[in-house]
């Protein structure tokens, strides 16, 4: 019987030149069959080019974020200027068969033995992000086969769950192993945001149960002159090269400047800084057991915050997410919780960069701070992550 061997492709993003070379790296690896994790529009000069040759190639896709909002009617008055014109030059590159083909994309597929999703299983319609282990422990909850592919964050990483969840970081190649689930991103095609400008994608044999994540290098340059001469903000440009973490401090900020438009763009709580958090600990100390009295408690400890604060509040798995849209100065503030088994971890997050932010958003993480431990006494901790 014949190896079936699928690459799996993620946030092409219209760039060509970076899909071109991911495919003639496929071929050369014996790939087979073709998928994608979605957003193959935005950001780049190709958008249609790019989405063409998917569907050339029969590849099983599910919508992304960028695909949704250039196929769909949805008010985009409240973006940043600069995403809503990217939004809007995107739609005008595409026919209506094309965005008609985007928008009836489905946001999950179980494809053979895995599942693909542009964001998370448990709201894909909502665009969260999964960057560590408790956001991925809420996914693997709703994760009914033993791998899932996903992107959104233009991050590689793989999540391995055994009984707990752990992280695995690098590429190249590692096995599935019964009795374990992974939740994989495949990293960008066309607009990394680790550090490494070359393309990232996954190709995974079903046969031999093993997945690899595989870096391509392209023609950066041409994806930089072709987004220029298409009229798009020339600091799209920027972002098709973050440069390794050696790099300059230069590099720094077409970085930093990357993560801020999606973040405009989206909607999304996109982490630009260290993430402090507030953790729960079981009754018995740290590693005990959370009981379902503990979340009740912390569920209706968040929601008279919420109140208390003018928050809108969106169900999401065990615990709720809790945003806040409208703040000082349109600033935005909010946070939202994680269960696993022996702690509860809550997050506060700056959503709107600016400086202004500084002193409400310490002032808003403290009086959360306070509340919780009132709630808990003796039982939270804060831990920092970068």
């Amino acid at each position: 019987m014949a190896n079936v061997r699928y690459a799996v492709m993620g946030d092409i993003h219209g760039n060509w030149e970076a899909l071109s070379a991911v495919l003639e790296d496929a071929q050369a690896n014996g790939v087979t069959n073709f998928t994608c994790v979605g957003d193959m529009v935005g950001y780049n000069a190709n958008p249609a080019e790019c989405l063409r040759k998917i569907r050339e190639l029969n590849a099983i896709c599910v919508r992304g974020n960028h695909d949704h909002y250039c196929s769909h009617d949805a008010c985009i008055r409240d973006f940043h200027p600069l995403a809503a014109n990217v939004v809007d030059w995107t739609r005008n590159q595409l026919t209506d068969e094309e965005l008609a083909f985007l928008k009836q994309l489905k946001l999950v597929r179980v494809v053979s033995s895995f599942t693909l999703v542009h964001s998370t299983l448990d709201m894909p319609e909502k665009w969260g992000y999964v960057f560590d282990e408790l956001e991925a422990e809420s996914n693997f909850n709703y994760q009914s086969t033993t791998v899932c592919f996903y992107g959104h964050t233009h991050q590689p990483v793989v999540f391995e769950k055994a009984g707990y969840v752990r992280r695995i970081n690098g590429g190249g190649k590692f096995p599935v192993t019964l009795g374990k689930k992974y939740f994989v991103n495949v990293g960008s095609v066309g607009q990394p945001r680790d550090g490494d400008n070359r393309s990232s994608y996954a190709i995974y044999d079903t046969t031999s149960r093993e997945i690899e994540l595989r870096r391509v290098e392209y023609d950066i340059a041409g994806a930089q002159k072709k987004i220029v001469s298409a009229g798009l903000p020339e600091r799209l440009a920027g972002e098709n090269c973050v440069m390794n973490s050696g790099g300059s401090v230069m590099s720094m900020i077409v970085r930093r400047m990357a993560l801020v438009l999606v973040l405009l763009a989206c909607g999304a709580c996109m982490q630009q800084e260290p993430v402090k958090y507030y953790v729960i600990h079981g009754a018995g100390g740290v590693g005990s057991a959370i009981t379902d009295s503990d979340a009740d408690k912390l569920r209706a400890t968040l929601d008279a915050f919420a109140l208390r604060h003018k928050m809108e509040k969106v169900k999401s798995g065990e615990l709720s997410i809790i945003r806040l849209y409208q703040a000082t100065e349109n600033y935005q503030i909010g946070f939202f919780a994680k269960r696993t088994p022996s702690r509860i971890a809550v997050y506060a997050n700056p959503l709107t960069p600016g400086e202004s932010r500084e002193e409400s958003y310490k002032a808003f993480r403290q009086n959360l701070a306070n509340v919780l431990v009132q709630a808990f006494p003796g039982r939270v901790t804060i831990e920092v992550r970068k």
